[in-house]
C-alpha cells in the first residue's frame, strides 16, 4: 500500500451531474483501448469517479450518497472479470481537496477486495480524471519556446543547437514534477508536448527530442504543421 504525504492538492471542480452509479451499458466502449488500461479512481468530497486510464469513454460517476461504497465495488468487480485487465493488480487511486484520509483508505480496501491488490496513490498531474497541462516545447525558426505547464507560468526561451537544446532540456526536468504519467507497473514517465510550425526544422526537433529524452522527459508531438 502507498502512503504519501501531500496528496490532496490541485482540486477541480466534479462533473455537475448523478448519471445512474454503475451505467455499465457503456462497458464495450473501453475494450478499444490502446495499450496498458490501468484503473482510475478518482475520490472527491461529492462524487467516486473510475475510469480505465489510456482508453476511450466517459468515467463511472458515483455519487457520495451513503452508498457509494457498494457501487463502487460493484464497478471494481466488473472490471476485474473483463479480459482486458486479466492479471493487471495495480490500480490508481487519486485523492481531491477535501477527502479525509480514511475514505483513501476504504477505495483501497474496496480494490482490493475486487481483485486489484496492487494500489498506487498519484498526483493531479499523473490523473487521467484531471489531466495536467503538460509542459510545451514550440519551435519556430531556429529558437525553442518552452513553457512549464502543471499549473506554473514559467517560460523561457533557448536556440535549437546543441547547447540550447540541452539547456532547454534541463530548464524542463528542474520544473516538471515526478512522477507525470504511469506508463506500465513500475514505471513512472514526464511527458512533454512538442510542435512546430512552418519554419520549424527536422534537424532542431530531432536535437530537442534527443535532449528531452536524455533528461527522461518523452517527447510528445502535438503538432507538427510542416513536412520533414
Amino acid at each position: 500500500m502507498v502512503v504519501a504525504a501531500g496528496i490532496l492538492a490541485g482540486d477541480r471542480t466534479p462533473p455537475a451531474r448523478q448519471p445512474s452509479t454503475t451505467s455499465f451499458g457503456r462497458e464495450g466502449a473501453y475494450r478499444t483501448g490502446i495499450g496498458l488500461a490501468l484503473p482510475e479512481i478518482m475520490v472527491t468530497p461529492a462524487w467516486l469517479l473510475v475510469r480505465l486510464q489510456w482508453a476511450p469513454g466517459d468515467p463511472w460517476v458515483i455519487a457520495r450518497d451513503g452508498r457509494e461504497w457498494d457501487a463502487l465495488a460493484v464497478v471494481m468487480t466488473r472490471l476485474r472479470a473483463d479480459p482486458l485487465l486479466d492479471q493487471l493488480g495495480l490500480v490508481m487511486v487519486y485523492p481531491k481537496v477535501g477527502v479525509p484520509y480514511r475514505d483513501i483508505i476504504r477505495a483501497y480496501e474496496v480494490a482490493d477486495h475486487a481483485g486489484f491488490d496492487d494500489p498506487e496513490l498519484i498526483p493531479p498531474w499523473g490523473s487521467h480524471l484531471a489531466p495536467p497541462v503538460l509542459p510545451r516545447v514550440a519551435l519556430r525558426a531556429g529558437v525553442a519556446r518552452a513553457a512549464a505547464g502543471h499549473g506554473s507560468s514559467a517560460s523561457a526561451r533557448f536556440a535549437t543547437d546543441a547547447a540550447g537544446a540541452a539547456a532547454l532540456a534541463a530548464w524542463l526536468a528542474a520544473r516538471s514534477p515526478m512522477p507525470a504519467v504511469p506508463l506500465y507497473p513500475g514505471s513512472l514517465i514526464r511527458l512533454v508536448e512538442v510542435e512546430g510550425d512552418a519554419t520549424a526544422r527536422a534537424s532542431d526537433l530531432d536535437r530537442v527530442e534527443r535532449a528531452l529524452w536524455e533528461a527522461r522527459l518523452v517527447p510528445t508531438p502535438a503538432d507538427l504543421r510542416r513536412e520533414l
